[in-house]
């Protein structure tokens, strides 16, 4: 059973790249790509009329802030464009997990259109010819103009997820936010053998951790809420956390490990990891170049790129291709093919996040964060794993532990391992 939940999980993180990632940036900048993601909305059966109008007013006044950025841009230096991204910092922890649905997405725009400041007022009226900047400072103008992109962002996801809907059902069986309760504080399990003494507040947070532990062994909310409700009644909880404590794990270390490694990855001497990639462009090799080494590397460890002209099948190397319209991804976990949208700028500090985070799929990390559709809440939920690494978050980084599978993998020719 436990190889079944591995190939699973394999599967749907195969399945999940095809799917805009929470830490890249859209940008609507050309017609195709708006009329798309509204056809999209106009066809979805997942909504109804309202929520489609609703979803439609969001994406037509997204696509209106963009050509208007676009407008103003027009006549400026690249160090004064107006730009609204930047890395991310912070990340989304398991505890305040992004929540997306259809409700919360229409209030939150209504609660940002009514309000009385100049972005808002003119994104109401959408009038033509877009006005100049001369009444309000360009740091007003980006504070108040970044939550509509957001905004705008989260419903090109969730109208996209909503194509797919099963999927992220199914991925709901990977929810660790039990483990990763008591893993984050281990004296808390000690805590369960005084339940009844804590507040009530304490109660419902134990309680829905420990649910969500026992659901690790491969069972259903009802049944743990069983199980809990027993143990409860019996000063027995501390037995149920041990007892299912070991599968939670389980499900944990499937988000860190590296699958599928490459037979073109080498270390050159014990610091120096060699990958080598198809040429593109001397423009695009330096900009991959620079934004994948630089983040892969430590004071002991470096990724090194070697780039290399080929005239014959790409299928066996890795390289970058360009598509409109698409979100950044790479084919498979251990693939070859990085696929950018190349209507965005690449320069921007999240692309740049975002292409040393896909670069970790070619060398055969799978993602450590979550995205799945809660049927209780019916809404997406999102977190990750650890806001520090990498392949979790855009905050994230390259971390000791990366080095160290990176070394088993490639230095190595020992089985799959994980790290803890």
């Amino acid at each position: 059973m436990k190889l079944l939940i591995i190939l699973l999980f394999i599967s749907f993180q195969s399945l999940s790249n095809d799917q805009i990632h929470p830490i890249q940036v859209v940008n609507f900048i050309n017609p195709e790509q708006f009329n798309l993601v509204k056809l999209n909305i106009e066809e979805s059966h997942k909504l109804n009329n309202v929520e489609k109008q609703g979803f439609l007013e969001i994406i037509e006044t997204g696509n209106y802030l963009i050509n208007w950025i676009n407008e103003i841009n027009k006549n400026r230096s690249t160090d004064q464009k107006i730009k609204l991204t930047s890395k991310q910092s912070g990340g989304i922890p398991y505890s305040s997990p992004m929540v997306t649905s259809k409700t919360l997405l229409i209030e939150r725009y209504q609660t940002l259109i009514s309000q009385n400041n100049f972005v808002s007022e003119t994104l109401r009226s959408k009038i033509l010819p877009f006005p100049n900047l001369n009444q309000i400072d360009d740091s007003d103008f980006i504070k108040f103009a970044i939550p509509f992109e957001k905004l705008t962002n989260h419903t090109i996801r969730f109208s996209t997820q909503l194509k797919n809907l099963s999927h992220y059902i199914g991925l709901k069986m990977y929810d660790v936010r039990g483990y990763l309760f008591f893993k984050e504080e281990p004296k808390r399990a000690d805590q369960l053998n005084l339940f009844n003494q804590l507040n009530k507040t304490e109660q419902e947070n134990f309680r829905f951790y420990l649910i969500n532990l026992c659901m690790s062994s491969e069972l259903s909310e009802k049944e743990c809420i069983q199980i809990f409700e027993k143990n409860k009644k019996y000063n027995t909880l501390y037995s149920m956390y041990q007892k299912h404590l070991k599968d939670g794990e389980s499900f944990y270390n499937l988000f860190f490990r590296v699958t599928n490694p490459r037979s073109d990855v080498y270390f050159q001497d014990e610091a120096t990891l060699i990958s080598n990639f198809i040429k593109t462009n001397p423009k695009i090799d330096l900009w991959l170049q620079t934004a994948v080494e630089s983040a892969w590397k430590s004071d002991t460890f470096k990724l090194k790129l070697h780039f290399f002209n080929d005239n014959s099948s790409k299928t066996d190397f890795p390289h970058i291709t360009f598509q409109k319209n698409v979100w950044a991804h790479v084919n498979e976990v251990g693939g070859n093919i990085i696929t950018m949208d190349p209507s965005l700028d690449l320069f921007e500090e999240r692309m740049i996040s975002t292409i040393a985070h896909e670069y970790g799929h070619i060398l055969g990390f799978v993602d450590c964060y979550l995205e799945f559709f809660d049927t209780n809440l019916q809404a997406m939920i999102y977190y990750e794993l650890d806001s520090k690494n990498i392949m979790c978050s855009q905050s994230g980084s390259f971390l000791p532990i990366h080095q160290q599978l990176l070394k088993t993998k490639y230095d190595t020719n020992n089985e799959e391992t994980s790290w803890k």
